[in-house]
């Protein structure tokens, strides 16, 4: 989502990242654990460094919620600014 390749195709549109439990949440994470499905990888593996200041850094807000209405305010709340 960071690459100059993606941001051109997204242009001007609006993406919204939601991350719904079980998903871990990324805020404060040192690298993106390595997926449950992974089997190409070795185990030492170890995805992106701080996913969460990486997508920030990038102009991309989150949210990591259980609660349905918690999205709906936060992406309401988004589309306004």
């Amino acid at each position: 989502m960071g690459s100059a390749w993606y941001k051109a195709e997204k242009c001007a549109r609006t993406v919204f990242s939601v991350f719904w439990p079980p998903s871990a949440d990324i805020t404060g994470l040192a690298f993106l654990p390595r997926a449950h499905d992974d089997n190409y990888d070795p185990a030492s593996f170890t995805g992106i460094a701080n996913p969460a200041e990486y997508l920030l850094e990038n102009g991309y807000y989150y949210i990591h919620s259980g609660s349905i209405l918690n999205i709906i305010n936060a992406i309401f709340y988004q589309a306004k600014i």
